[in-house]
């Protein structure tokens, strides 16, 4: 029985939008998503074993994006819970603030 393996099988997973930010490359303003994009060595065509996990900010008009460094996605990460937390009206508009304002005191540094 031959053994059918491969890589380069990617699976993406959208975190949902961070902010607003300017796109340099179509010009438009919009609220930007954070995504993983982990790619995989696979057996008999079943992702197995990821080896590579990229972070991106993706401009929603024309896909253009900025990868990120671990220590930024986790900042971002919590930002994009946070805001669909609010956008499912799962917390008030003040609840959000004081979420965002702790998020913003522990990840100073991390985002610049």
């Amino acid at each position: 029985m031959p053994i059918i393996f491969g890589w380069g099988r990617q699976k993406v997973k959208d975190f949902g939008p961070i902010h607003r930010h300017d796109c340099s490359n179509c010009g438009n303003t919009a609220f930007w998503n954070l995504y993983v994009v982990t790619t995989y060595f696979s057996l008999f065509f079943i992702p197995v074993i990821p080896y590579s996990v990229k972070r991106y900010l993706n401009c929603p008009i024309c896909g253009n994006h900025i990868e990120i460094a671990k220590e930024q996605f986790e900042y971002y990460k919590n930002l994009a819970l946070i805001n669909a937390a609010y956008n499912e009206s799962r917390i008030t508009k003040e609840e959000y603030k004081q979420l965002i304002s702790e998020l913003n005191q522990i990840g100073h540094g991390l985002i610049n």
